[in-house]
Order: structure tokens, then C-alpha cells, then sequence
């Protein structure tokens, strides 16, 4: 839009249908949570009393696996330490759609950082793809990638897509992990390209998954 001066004025960014925001402090305690994927997912219950069991929690309760906690904490204290907003692209598949998901980090006052999850595109997969959360690897049967959602089955070498997973009569049970080819801190693997969906992303935890899960029920 330009203005009687010539001066272009952006109009603002629309709310994508999915979004869920924490902010956080500089020690990582979340102290506010919402956005309208939140909302959905909470519809009919107590919203007090939801927030209340996630504020003053650490984000890094809520993140599964060694990986996906050392790539989150490096992408928030780039967001610090370079006062920019970040961004990342990275999948968090529901049971039955392959999404592709965008992470923003903004910096804030005193440390903290705004952290925005949007959804970009949704498709739905070939077929239906149930998981299951183990604890330890003991009792687990693959390896899920907290970025590009391929899984990896004990023994294998290989990482396949969630539905040629299920497609293989494997029912899986996952603990989270970040697969070689999404690995780039520190040039520890190659980055691939973001329509690949294999770009250096950053994913919260498996409460994403799980609250669109119930925002889609």
C-alpha cells in the first residue's frame, strides 16, 4: 500500500490458522503462552488453569531429546546475542497430515525472547500414521527426527518418511532425536534446502504435536 507521499506502507502479516507463542525470560522460564492454535486446543477447558501448569515451567521441560535441546538452545541465544528475529522451518506431522511448521525467535527486553511456532503448508499423508512416546530407547523401536519427522527403525540405517514407516506393518513407538542430514551445528552435517524441509530448524517439543492433535480432534 503507498501513501500521498510515496512512502510504502506493509500491511500487516495475517495470523496463519495455526500459531502457538511462548515468551520467555532470559533463563528460559516460560511466563506467557497462547496464540490461536493454543486456544483451539484448550477449547472447553479451564484456560487458567492450563496456562498455570505451563508458566514458570522451563521450555526445556517440554522438549524431547538430547539434539532438539541443544539446537533450540543454540537458535535462542542467536536470537539474543544478535538482537534480529529468527526463523526456521521444520515438520510436526499430526497422525494423519504432513505439516511444515515456522519457528521465529524475536528478542525482548531483559533477556527474554518472544518463540512463535506458525503453520506454513499442510498436506495429508498417504496413510494414517499413529506414534507412540517412549522414555528411553530400551523401549523404543525407532528414532523420529524433531525436524524433518523421518523416522529411523532400530537396526536401520536408513530414515523414511512416517508413512512408508507404517506402511512397512510397523507400528511406531519413537524417542526424539535430530537425524544426520538436519544436524548443522558447528558444520556437524550439511544444510539442506528448506523445500527439501530439511532446513536447520528448531522444534519446541512433542506438545506441539500433541496440542494440534487435539485442536484437530
Amino acid at each position: 500500500m503507498t501513501d500521498g507521499d510515496g512512502s510504502c506502507e506493509l500491511e500487516p502479516e495475517p495470523e496463519p490458522e495455526f500459531t502457538v507463542f511462548y515468551r520467555l525470560d532470559r533463563q528460559d522460564l516460560v511466563i506467557d503462552i497462547g496464540g490461536r492454535g493454543f486456544a483451539e486446543a484448550i477449547a472447553g477447558q479451564d484456560p487458567d488453569a492450563i496456562r498455570g501448569r505451563i508458566i514458570g515451567t522451563s521450555l526445556f521441560d517440554h522438549v524431547a531429546g538430547h539434539f532438539t535441546r541443544r539446537f533450540l538452545r543454540e537458535f535462542l541465544g542467536v536470537a539474543r546475542s544478535a538482537r534480529v528475529q529468527r526463523r526456521r522451518m521444520y515438520r510436526c506431522d499430526s497422525t494423519t497430515d504432513k505439516i511444515v511448521m515456522e519457528m521465529r525467535a524475536t528478542a525482548e527486553a531483559d533477556g527474554g525472547v518472544l518463540l512463535e511456532h506458525r503453520e506454513v503448508t499442510s498436506q495429508p499423508l498417504s496413510i494414517p500414521v499413529p506414534l507412540a512416546f517412549a522414555k528411553t530407547w530400551k523401549t523404543a523401536n525407532a528414532r523420529r527426527c524433531s525436524m524433518c519427522n523421518r523416522l529411523q527403525a532400530r537396526g536401520a540405517t536408513q530414515w523414511v518418511e512416517p508413512d512408508a514407516f507404517v506402511a512397512g506393518g510397523a507400528s511406531p513407538i519413537v524417542i526424539h532425536t535430530v537425524c544426520q542430514a538436519c544436524r548443522v551445528v558447528r558444520g556437524e552435517a550439511k544444510m539442506k534446502s528448506v523445500r527439501d524441509l530439511h532446513a536447520a530448524s528448531l522444534l519446541t517439543d512433542t506438545a506441539s504435536t500433541r496440542l494440534r492433535e487435539r485442536s484437530r480432534s
